[in-house]
């Protein structure tokens, strides 16, 4: 799932572009009615996509929701990092001490979106065994012996 939701994101660079300026930018200097109507939205759409992830992960909705928020705020910044049509990215990449500093973005962003969705799964799986067992059934009541008079002198017997 973390390759599809990096993908995703890397496809579509002027999002990832604005997704690091949003709370530095776009939020500033704005009336609070906006920036409640553009959170609100945003919340909205990262609620609808952790509940896709729902239907196609074990994830439960409070961590699909923080898969997203993770994706989005990585791919945001990985985006900046990696500055892909600067002149300081062909800079970086011609300097042998500076090489380490070319992000490439989808596989970093897989990378992230890989472990978290991994510790997830071990987390869920770690709660899961540290439920206790069901509690054995009950045996069922049978026939078992026949009903005793009141004077205890023998079996009742039911009138035919």
């Amino acid at each position: 799932m973390a390759a599809p939701l990096a993908h995703s994101l890397v496809s579509r660079p002027l999002f990832c572009d604005l997704l690091a300026h949003a709370p530095l930018d776009l939020e500033r200097d704005v009336s609070l009615d906006r920036v409640r109507e553009s959170k609100i939205r945003a919340l909205t759409a990262v609620t609808d996509v952790g509940t896709a992830l729902c239907t196609v992960t074990p994830l439960r909705l409070d961590q699909a929701r923080s898969v997203v928020s993770t994706a989005t705020s990585m791919a945001g910044a990985l985006w900046q990092a990696a500055a892909p049509t600067t002149t300081p990215r062909e800079f970086y990449a011609a300097e042998p001490g500076l090489a380490h500093a070319v992000v490439d973005v989808e596989p970093a962003l897989t990378g992230v979106l890989d472990a978290l969705l991994t510790g997830y799964a071990v987390q869920t799986a770690r709660s899961l065994s540290d439920r206790p067992a069901p509690a054995a059934a009950a045996p069922r009541p049978g026939p078992g012996p026949p009903a005793r008079r009141p004077d205890g002198a023998g079996a009742v017997t039911s009138a035919a």
